[in-house]
């Protein structure tokens, strides 16, 4: 089995991200496309893990007045449990720190806080709700 990440470069990709996205935002948890996809996809980097060649997971990098954020992190049902989450999260992070930037800001989840927990965000605020799912804002200081 290989594994890869890459950032998605051409239309192909950047459909095989929202798709990832549709199935998991739209179709498992009833999120409103309309809401799912959003502005921010014509300027986010979007990147996709792939397991043998096929597109399994996601994640995008926002950037608002000089804050960056991570967002739509999204595994398609069959490849969870694998870990690739952490290594999306992980890759972004490097991103980042390429470009010698120093925290990361994300909303996550509340069935996903353990999560991002242990691969090093800290909550920063109470609970808030987005798209009628729980969320909270976390944080991370790049090393």
């Amino acid at each position: 089995m290989s594994i890869y990440i890459k950032k998605c470069e051409n239309q192909e990709e950047i459909v095989q991200a929202l798709q990832i996205r549709g199935k998991v935002f739209i179709d498992e948890q009833n999120v409103s496309a309309d809401i799912e996809i959003d502005d921010q996809d014509y300027t986010a980097e979007m990147f996709l893990l792939y397991e043998d060649d096929i597109p399994a997971a996601t994640i995008r990098i926002i950037k608002e007045d000089n804050v960056y954020y991570f967002g739509r992190l999204a595994v398609l049902k069959e490849y969870r449990h694998k870990g690739y989450a952490s290594n999306l999260l992980e890759y972004a992070e490097n991103v980042l720190k390429e470009r010698n930037i120093k925290e990361v800001y994300l909303h996550a989840q509340i069935a996903a806080k353990d999560l991002y927990e242990k691969n090093g965000y800290s909550p920063l605020d109470n609970v808030f709700m987005e798209a009628d799912i729980p969320h909270v804002m976390m944080k991370k200081v790049l090393i």
